[in-house]
């Protein structure tokens, strides 16, 4: 299993900024698929790539008012299963570009305290990275 792990600093769903609550480490997990391809009676295992890559589902963390009709609320309350492009920009400066679909949706709030909103998108398809 070979991975690469990207931290991102800024989101867009559906060209709207996200307002994700930084220095949370958000990361995007890629992971290529590889096949045993040992032949019988060899000694060492031999892997070969299978022209596939697996990607993680990704969470964030979005600073979220809840009294709003439009922005946050109308993007994620009741769209779990929609899809839609889903933009994630690294610290190192990539763009990560393609389909998501929201898998998840969790609203949390404490007296005092801002109220906040995980998303998790699941990555479907070919994505680009710039």
């Amino acid at each position: 299993m070979a991975q690469r792990n990207y931290t991102v600093i800024k989101a867009n769903w559906l060209g709207v900024d996200l307002p994700i609550q930084p220095l949370s480490g958000y990361g995007i997990q890629i992971e290529g698929v590889l096949e045993d391809v040992t032949n019988y009676g060899t000694a060492a295992q031999t892997f070969a790539f299978a022209g596939e890559l697996k990607r993680s589902a990704v969470k964030l963390l979005i600073l979220y008012d809840d009294t709003v009709t439009t922005g946050d609320a109308a993007l994620f309350r009741g769209q779990e299963g929609t899809s839609g492009t889903l933009v994630l920009t690294t610290a190192s400066g990539k763009t990560d570009t393609g389909t998501a679909f929201i898998q998840m949706t969790n609203v949390t709030g404490a007296v005092g305290k801002m109220t906040k909103l995980e998303v998790t998108f699941q990555p479907s398809g070919t994505w680009t990275i710039v």
